[in-house]
């Protein structure tokens, strides 16, 4: 039955991509290999491939798929009034593009960069469009424009020269809104005014291995209400490791994280399915009651970090792992039951009970009286300790994080990483997956320190003093002058007329071996013939400019 459910979702999506101008990517790192669309859902597009492997949908981990779909909820209180909005199962709240734009805007796609891409190639150039969108970059120069042009003309990438805000091995961002009408939405609810920037990024070796980073910027616009509040953003994802109905599920709040792992053997993956964690790795800014509490933003080391004194990140708020075919356990599928699901209840609103074996089993001789039902299933299953799921099924995963405040134009900053694990059975799975979930949190903390991206050697590397020929000549009333150096030095650069007379000193000062460039203002001088010399170390050169008014 669930099969052609999804397989009715799955047209469905597919006839709703076509019509809005839907557009797909497929995120491939390590051994995880994730179909994206431009409107915030995780692996349910259908991207074609002619790998078998590969094709079409669902996010699949070596031979098998082990995400059927994932997505998010965000909700909260706009004018005193509750709303949510989602892409889940069963609702697309979101569209392409930003606020007000039309979703069909060739403007509104995935825009993907990586790093074996040429530096100032296509790619680096079609980002132009993602920053018209809003997207971030990498200011070089410092004059708040993007403009990726190789200025040091050594055919790379510099410090000093603009470039996307690329980490790791590739990146993938776009920009959705919800802006679907009230009466095509599950909840039908009117769109708030919502712009979310989504960027999905991951390195392919070892050390981050089988991790993919999502971050999301989330931004009032001020539609509805200047300020929107107690906002809840809600990881949600329908989990399938390999056969559907063999799954377990889990939180960890010690790592912010919630998990989904199998019983024993699984009918695709055999006797060591994967793991699958979803870590809170940047929670949402929200205000604290600790004076010493300090917020972050991290977007990098070229990006720099931001620290936000007497704030802090939000972490796990709750966590619901629904679907187990018991009352209150069911799809949100009104208002009243996204409140309950974020307060940690049943869809009811009942707070579980641990010591309910219906709800789980407590083991360990752990008290099941002093466990917070707030984060369901919070034992270890390694350890066979404390609130453990025993019952497998096909189960959805409803997370929480805040609450925080949206202000009109002041974005909220929220990274999950998606992770996954495969040992030598189903609880090594678990180990792993933990393992690389540390990873990641490491990763973070050093504000994503070895993603930073290192350019390939210079393909016209400086081995000599080279004073080139003025640009443009003849010129007015300004013109441009480069020179290299392969060497440190104290560099004079001096204009002269044509009798040998100075008439300016352009530069007289200590530059390092490098590219470099200046401008020339003839604005006052008449038209003629003029000298333009270099003098640095011994290295001394003549050439001649043309300015005609």
């Amino acid at each position: 039955m669930k099969n052609l459910v999804k397989l009715i979702l799955f047209f469905s999506l597919l006839l709703y991509s076509q019509i809005i101008g839907q557009t797909t990517h497929r995120f491939f790192v390590n051994k995880i290999n994730l179909p994206i669309d431009n409107r915030g859902s995780l692996a349910s597009a259908n991207v074609p491939h002619p790998d078998p492997f590969i094709n079409g949908a669902g996010g699949k981990f070596d031979e098998s798929v082990f995400l059927f779909r994932s997505g998010f909820f965000l909700s909260g209180y706009a004018n005193g009034q509750f709303f949510s909005n989602t892409v889940s199962e069963g609702s697309e709240d979101y569209q392409p593009g930003k606020v007000g734009s039309n979703p069909e805007d060739t403007l509104n796609i995935i825009y993907v960069v990586k790093k074996d891409d040429t530096p100032f190639s296509s790619s680096w150039q079609k980002w132009k469009e993602a920053v018209l969108l809003g997207a971030d970059f990498y200011d070089g120069n410092g004059d708040g424009v993007y403009n990726p042009i190789d200025r040091n003309y050594n055919g790379t990438w510099d410090l000093n020269e603009d470039m996307p805000p690329l980490l790791g091995d590739e990146i993938a961002w776009c920009l959705y809104n919800d802006g679907v009408p009230a009466n095509q939405r599950l909840y039908n609810v009117s769109p708030i005014g919502i712009n979310i920037q989504q960027t999905l990024f991951a390195k392919n070796n070892s050390d981050l291995e089988n991790i993919i980073f999502i971050k999301y910027k989330i931004e009032n616009t001020g539609t509805v209400d200047d300020v929107l509040d107690s906002v809840f953003f809600s990881p949600w994802d329908d989990t399938d490791i390999g056969d559907a109905t063999d799954d377990l599920s889990g939180s960890d709040t010690t790592l912010n994280s919630i998990f989904t792992y199998n019983l024993g053997e699984d009918g695709q993956y055999g006797i060591n399915p994967p793991a699958f964690y979803t870590t809170i790795i940047q929670g949402p800014i929200c205000s604290t009651d600790e004076t010493n509490d300090t917020a972050l933003i991290k977007n990098g080391v070229l990006l720099s970090e931001q620290k936000i004194p007497g704030y802090k990140n939000a972490g796990l708020f709750s966590f619901a792992g629904y679907g187990k075919n018991s009352p209150g356990q069911s799809f949100p599928d009104n208002l009243q039951y996204v409140k309950n699901y974020i307060m940690g209840n049943d869809g009811y609103g009942n707070a579980l009970n641990p010591c309910d074996t219906l709800w789980g089993k407590v083991y360990g001789n752990v008290d099941c009286n002093t466990i917070n039902p707030v984060n369901w299933f919070s034992g270890d299953p390694v350890e066979r300790i404390g609130w453990l799921d025993n019952i497998p099924l096909d189960d959805r995963k409803f997370a929480s994080t805040g609450p925080f405040t949206l202000e009109k134009s002041k974005p909220i900053e929220i990274i999950l990483a998606l992770v996954v694990g495969r040992g030598s059975d189903e609880l090594n799975s678990i180990t792993i997956a933990k393992e690389n979930v540390q990873k990641a949190i490491e990763e973070y903390q050093s504000n994503f320190s070895s993603m930073t991206y290192n350019p390939p050697a210079p393909t016209n590397p400086i081995t000599n003093y080279v004073l080139h020929q003025n640009y443009p000549n003849p010129f007015n009333p300004t013109t441009t002058i480069r020179y290299e150096l392969p060497k440190d030095g104290i560099v004079s650069i001096e204009v002269f007329d044509i009798l040998g007379q100075k008439i300016r000193t352009l530069l007289n000062e200590f530059k390092k071996a490098d590219r470099y460039e200046l401008e020339f203002n003839g604005d006052n001088l008449s038209s003629g013939v003029y000298l333009y010399s270099i003098r640095v170390n011994d290295f001394i050169e003549t050439k001649k400019m043309v300015l005609i008014k």
